[in-house]
């Protein structure tokens, strides 16, 4: 009896310790658009808000600095994961883009010119393996993203990419993210503003949920479209500039309807689920300092 007696007070010990551990965080959040109007701080302040009230983060408190254009947010528990920060920062802007094989993007590129090789050479087996309408042009390591962002303007500017752009897709849990090919000029417009219904469903036969998107009758026209024209080949759904996923189209799809799965770590279906259900923020925001 004494046993369990020294167990029961010894967990509460560990728990009590857990809790006096738990600080709350103070994060500075700056808007991207340094142009942004004290009204639209005010509004982004209540979306981000609700974001973090959606997925359970508590908020001590959410301040306006209203002359540094910045917003001061105090959680209640420091231990957020890293797609957390995406309910901070993500504008929510998401869209539905063809894209171009990688091959038709290397071969624009002059055999001596560095980036080829390096593209190359970041090319794991899985991508070489990749034949046809595949839009993956590398995976590199995230510390190398801003080089490699140097090396594409400089291929911009000399004209090779005029009709072309190239994403990067979002980190994945061993700090690797992939690029992708492109059109500037996409053929189609389909967006968030063309989605009908959101859901967040659990999977059959596994832990964990997928995101389930139902079109507008009109975003599920140009979806049959989209597919039909892009047989072979990746449609990238892209949010803020960065690819979320590229699925292959094997078919023409109808009926309107589109699953979002395996985004990020760490609940990432969660937070993208509650980007997507809560509104379009004035601008995105990068976290200044916490």
């Amino acid at each position: 009896m004494k046993y369990f007696r020294f167990i029961a007070i010894l967990w509460l010990i560990m728990v009590f310790l857990a809790k006096g551990n738990s600080q709350p965080q103070q994060i500075i959040l700056q808007p991207k658009d340094l142009q942004i109007s004290e009204n639209q701080l005010g509004e982004a302040s209540e979306i981000i808000r609700k974001r973090l009230d959606k997925t359970g983060l508590k908020v001590i408190s959410l301040d306006l600095r209203g002359r540094e254009k910045m917003l001061e947010i105090t959680i209640a528990d420091g231990h957020r994961s890293k797609s957390d920060e995406l309910l901070l920062t993500l504008q929510g802007d998401l869209q539905f883009r063809e894209t171009v094989d990688r091959m038709d993007f290397l071969n624009r590129i002059p055999e001596d010119d560095p980036m080829r090789a390096y593209l190359l050479s970041n090319s794991n087996e899985e991508l070489r393996e990749f034949q046809g309408g595949n839009a993956i042009l590398a995976e590199i390591d995230v510390e190398n993203q801003t080089i490699v962002q140097a090396h594409l303007d400089r291929l911009r500017k000399s004209g090779y990419m005029h009709d072309l752009q190239v994403f990067f897709g979002f980190p994945d849990a061993a700090d690797k993210l992939r690029l992708y090919c492109l059109l500037n000029q996409d053929r189609f417009s389909l967006d968030r503003d063309d989605i009908a219904e959101i859901n967040l469903i659990s999977k059959r036969n596994d832990s964990g949920t997928d995101i389930s998107l139902t079109f507008t009758d009109k975003g599920a026209q140009i979806w049959t479209k989209m597919t039909a024209q892009n047989l072979g080949r990746m449609i990238a759904v892209t949010m803020d500039g960065r690819v979320l996923m590229a699925p292959r189209v094997v078919e023409k799809l109808t009926g309107g309807k589109l699953q979002i799965t395996g985004i990020w770590e760490d609940r990432g279906d969660q937070v993208l689920y509650t980007i997507l259900t809560t509104d379009l923020l004035p601008t995105a925001f990068e976290i200044a300092y916490e």
